[in-house]
């Protein structure tokens, strides 16, 4: 979903008198935040000058405005404000909005062209307050992690292990290796809490050993091997929410695995949801 609306407090003041305020409760579509920053593309001065983006607009309405962010490689033209080049322009031009994104939604597009992609990391690096973070395909397809540039790859893991998230929902997204050779170990995540992983593939999760494993309250996995538990180091003994669609063998070795599984965390689930895939013997 997009940035949402928020009925915001908004405040006009006459240019001579700035007692003279009238205060209304207003909506703001969400079409004319899309419109206002697309058609200032690049234009700075315009952009400083923008009620939306002023330091003169109610920080409180700013706030309610700019709290989640959606970003697409290639929006629909429903969206046409939400580019990685327009949202850089419009964090350049008024850093005072960047520490307002909390939550930030990044949809990759797998007929993007490799230099649309080369300006996520310039955008990263002006978030400074995001504690929830969503990655997934813009389409119904799988987006392919490999395709994406290493310098991209870096600079994404790398910004989720320095920011403070706590929420992390990855969607869509095929063949991300969590193992402990790869650039996606995770081991230093000490404040994620949520994790959900979608409609992905993930070849594994963290490894076991990791100095700062995070302490989950709430997984979600779309479908996985019962097998890859073995593999993984998440510290779950906290664990309140865990939903999963889990591929098991038809014999009998399934039902004492999942019982095993469950049982780490069986003091403080408080949730729980499971459905079993099941493989016939060859």
């Amino acid at each position: 979903m997009p940035a949402v609306c928020h009925a915001t407090e908004t405040r006009f003041a006459s240019s001579s008198h700035h007692d003279a305020v009238w205060v209304a409760a207003t909506m703001l579509p969400q079409e004319l935040l899309d419109l206002i920053i697309g058609h200032l593309d690049g234009d700075i001065p315009s952009l400083k000058s923008c009620a939306l983006t002023s330091t003169a607009f109610l920080p409180s309405s700013q706030k309610g405005i700019f709290s989640r962010i959606y970003v697409s490689s290639i929006p629909p033209s429903s969206l046409r404000g939400h580019t990685f080049e327009n949202l850089y322009t419009l964090l350049s031009a008024s850093p005072h909005i960047a520490p307002l994104i909390t939550s930030f939604e990044l949809s990759l597009h797998h007929q993007s062209e490799e230099s649309e992609f080369e300006k996520i990391p310039l955008l990263l690096h002006l978030l400074c307050n995001v504690h929830r973070f969503f990655l997934l395909s813009a389409t119904n397809l799988i987006f392919e992690w490999k395709t994406l540039p290493v310098r991209v790859q870096e600079s994404l893991v790398a910004f989720w292990q320095a920011s403070d998230i706590i929420d992390l929902q990855i969607e869509a997204m095929g063949h991300m290796p969590f193992d402990e050779g790869s650039r996606l170990r995770m081991g230093g995540w000490g404040s994620l809490k949520h994790l959900s992983i979608l409609w992905s593939s993930p070849e594994r999760l963290w490894e076991r050993g990791s100095l700062r494993s995070p302490q989950l309250e709430s997984l979600t996995v779309g479908y996985f091997n019962l097998d890859l538990i073995k593999y993984a180091g998440l510290d779950i003994s906290f664990l309140r929410r865990f939903s999963a669609a889990i591929e098991i063998e038809d014999d009998a070795s399934a039902v004492p695995k999942i019982q095993d599984f469950l049982a780490r965390f069986q003091d403080t689930l408080e949730y729980l949801h499971l459905e079993m895939i099941l493989h016939s013997q060859p």
